[in-house]
């Protein structure tokens, strides 16, 4: 694996241990096209490693755990571990703003962006595509507005979202 690439045939359990060594440096959810073309496999076999993984890290009762969300991958803390090493990671700086840009898109999204800038106002815009390029919500073009939405990456921070 010179200059971290594979090329030609790599044995499966050789992939698979690649594929995790990916998740864990990465950080941030992979979909399994971006994983498939790090690694110069078909995603079917690259999907199918990944689920391997999933279930290897289930049986071995693990702190870690690799998630699946929508099309992405990503390795996290589980969250009975969560609250002893959260100030160990790498905390991503959010103002105030985006703090309260985020909690709406996550608590009430899909939510649309007009109505985050009713709510914050004009300054919004700005929030929004802060964060959308750190990665932590995604907007898609709706009529004369955007929908917005948390991304994996969002989860993978700050953990699942659960209902009182």
């Amino acid at each position: 694996m010179a200059g971290g690439d594979i090329r030609g045939d790599i044995h499966r359990s050789e992939l698979k241990k690649v594929l995790e060594a990916i998740l864990f440096m990465s950080g941030d959810p992979l979909t399994i096209e971006e994983l498939s073309k790090k690694v110069r496999q078909n995603e079917a076999l690259v999907g199918e490693l990944l689920d391997e993984l999933v279930e290897d890290y289930k049986k071995r009762d693990s702190a870690i755990i690799i998630i699946k969300k929508e099309n992405t991958y990503y390795m996290s803390v589980k969250d009975e571990y969560k609250d002893i090493v959260n100030d160990l990671g790498a905390a991503v700086p959010f103002s105030k703003a985006q703090m309260k840009v985020l909690a709406l898109v996550a608590l009430k999204g899909p939510l649309k962006q007009s109505d985050v800038v009713k709510i914050i106002g004009n300054r919004a815009y700005e929030y929004i595509k802060e964060l959308e390029q750190i990665g932590f919500i995604s907007s898609e073009r709706w009529k004369n507005t955007k929908i917005l939405k948390v991304t994996p990456k969002f989860y993978a921070y700050f953990g699942e979202l659960k209902e009182k």
